[in-house]
């Protein structure tokens, strides 16, 4: 078995982003991306499968990285409004700054590719902490329950739309427009 090169994968990976903002993921295919890539289509079978392992693989990657982004300097000690304030803050500066990671997790949570069971457990596992968060401010009084599950769309929705109009104007991410759109998003969740 050949050994899987990273730099290729890198360049796969950056490829299907640049191609999902142009063509989306049902436009997207195997040899469009060997294309981009400027390699043989047999080239991209010997590190995928098919475009289902390659897209999937590919949303783990961007999880992962967004997942050690949104929780640097996070304390689980600190109080919920402090520590959603800070995985607020890099989770507008991450999306803004890889928006086209953010084109496609919006393309992917539309589609059947997000209705894997093992999707939905990385997921879960990757925003551990943000869920834990949720849950102490929930026992403290602090944030509203939320049995039909609104919070987390209300998050990343808030985060996607801030991040495709700051991606237009990027001046706008400056503090006190972090701390503007935080307010907005505590004010929705708090008591």
């Amino acid at each position: 078995m050949r050994v899987k090169d990273e730099q290729k994968m890198d360049l796969f990976y950056a490829s299907t982003l640049t191609l999902v903002a142009q063509v989306g993921l049902v436009g997207l295919t195997i040899p469009l991306i060997a294309k981009q890539s400027k390699v043989a289509t047999g080239t991209l079978y010997i590190y995928f499968k098919n475009k289902e392992e390659l897209i999937l693989s590919l949303f783990k990657r961007i999880k992962k990285s967004f997942q050690a982004k949104m929780f640097v300097d996070y304390d689980a000690g600190a109080p919920v409004k402090d520590s959603l304030r800070k995985m607020w803050e890099n989770s507008l500066t991450y999306a803004v700054a890889n928006y086209e990671e953010q084109i496609f997790l919006q393309q992917f949570n539309i589609s059947p590719y997000r209705k894997e069971k093992e999707t939905a457990a990385f997921t879960y596992q990757a925003m551990k902490p943000l869920l834990e968060t949720l849950a102490r401010g929930q026992q403290q009084g602090l944030i509203k329950e939320d049995k039909e599950n609104l919070t987390l769309p209300l998050l990343f929705g808030f985060i996607n739309q801030l991040a495709s109009v700051i991606h237009e104007n990027p001046a706008m991410l400056k503090k006190n427009f972090i701390d503007k759109t935080f307010r907005y998003f505590w004010d929705a969740i708090s008591v």
